[in-house]
């Protein structure tokens, strides 16, 4: 700091050098004021110059300064003043010295284990396409040929900033006509309330139902597709259609893509007595982990761990017996509540398909 006296009307100004980052209030502290004296000490009521020592402390309104030297100015005066004193060293100041060769050597390890982290370990993950293109195919009973059912193919481009969809049919025969174009799917909920699909869920092996026609997903098109499709969804047989799936028909749990919340139970070899619940959020693809109540099954206790990542996990990990590796902690995953249980059997019997001719009666 710097303490300036004025000898026109004796007195004070006291600035402090502005340093960045410095968490304290700098700049000017007070300025041309009259410091009253201590009321110890014998002489008038406020200071003056003469009362300013180099190696001595000074009370400015109630704070203590230690005066550690002056300038040359003062010095040429013709007044007596002892040798200047060093700055006293403190761990801030310190701090401060070797912070850039600090910061430096940090940012140079971190990009260092950046690099190889990305290269070796880190999984690479796909972001959502601007558009997920699929192939459909619906089993026409209510057409102008009686008695027959016509097997009618379609493209589906899915586009998941609004969750639209416009479908082309591929059908022989119909030129590659507009089925649909630009339209939000809706479906009958299990509470019988109309919901709309998020497209983003769609998948091979999947039934959908549009404007009351079941529609079943058997491929996908396009590398960006695929790869989103293979990080989400696990492994799944592209270009084949089961005709006995098609002949089938959909569930009867009706169409809905996936639920709301999976919930399972699992383990945990580093707390051999606790029992936890693992619920991963399907909208938000997040996971957390609850202790599971004691006096209750299914019902959540203790918080473990909140808003796990889980962008880059598929779904296929979520089964009951595998292990999911979450920070430091392996958890095994164990039985599944109803809904969930019934999701993975649904995508169990549709995983077995094979490649068939689609416009083949036989």
């Amino acid at each position: 700091m710097k303490l300036s006296f004025h000898l026109d009307d004796e007195t004070f100004s006291l600035y402090e050098p502005i340093t960045d980052n410095s968490g304290h209030i700098q700049g000017r502290q007070f300025h041309r004021q009259r410091i009253p004296r201590n009321p110890k000490t014998v002489g008038t009521d406020y200071l003056d110059w003469k009362d300013v020592h180099v190696g001595e402390d000074l009370v400015l309104f109630g704070r203590k300064y230690r005066i550690v030297g002056c300038d040359d100015f003062t010095k040429d005066r013709g007044i007596h003043v002892d040798d200047s004193e060093p700055i006293p060293t403190d761990a801030w100041s310190v701090f401060r010295h070797f912070r850039p060769q600090k910061m430096y050597r940090d940012d140079e390890l971190t990009e260092m284990i950046n690099k190889a982290s990305l290269e070796t370990e880190l999984p690479s993950w796909e972001t959502l396409p601007m558009n997920l293109i699929f192939h459909v195919a619906w089993l026409d009973s209510k057409n102008d040929f009686h008695g027959t059912k016509v097997k009618r193919t379609f493209r589906m481009i899915a586009t998941p900033a609004d969750d639209t969809v416009t479908l082309i049919e591929t059908t022989p025969g119909f030129n590659n006509q507009v089925f649909l174009k630009g339209l939000r799917l809706s479906y009958l909920a299990k509470d019988q309330v109309h919901r709309f699909y998020r497209v983003a869920n769609f998948r091979p092996g999947i039934w959908i139902d549009v404007f009351k026609r079941p529609m079943y997903i058997y491929d996908c098109e396009g590398e960006a597709t695929k790869a989103y499709i293979r990080q989400q969804f696990g492994t799944i047989s592209y270009g084949t259609l089961h005709m006995e799936i098609l002949e089938r028909g959909p569930p009867a749990e009706q169409f809905e893509i996936l639920p709301n919340e999976l919930m399972f139970k699992a383990t945990n070899d580093e707390f051999p007595g606790v029992k936890f619940l693992i619920l991963y959020n399907v909208n938000k693809r997040k996971i957390d982990i609850f202790e599971e109540s004691r006096l209750k099954q299914w019902a959540k206790g203790r918080t473990f761990l909140l808003d796990i990542d889980a962008t880059s996990m598929s779904l296929e990990t979520l089964k009951p017996g595998s292990i999911l590796r979450l920070f430091k902690w392996d958890f095994k995953l164990g039985d599944a509540n109803e809904v969930t249980a019934k999701f993975i059997k649904f995508t169990e019997d549709t995983e077995d398909t094979h490649n068939v001719d689609l416009y083949n009666d036989d």
